[in-house]
């Protein structure tokens, strides 16, 4: 199960289970660790 957190002043979450399906990392030497990450939800995610 995986949950994402926006950054609003609500703090609204969706909640979801899903299957990662590809993950890119990158690690630049003078910048930040990032990924992409694509994932296939199974359902429907549950909005709070």
């Amino acid at each position: 199960n995986f949950q994402l957190i926006f950054p609003d002043s609500g703090t609204t979450t969706w909640s979801f289970a899903a299957l990662v399906t590809g993950f890119e990392p990158s690690a630049p030497v003078d910048g930040p660790l990032t990924a992409s990450v694509s994932m296939l939800i199974s359902g429907k995610p549950a909005i709070a």
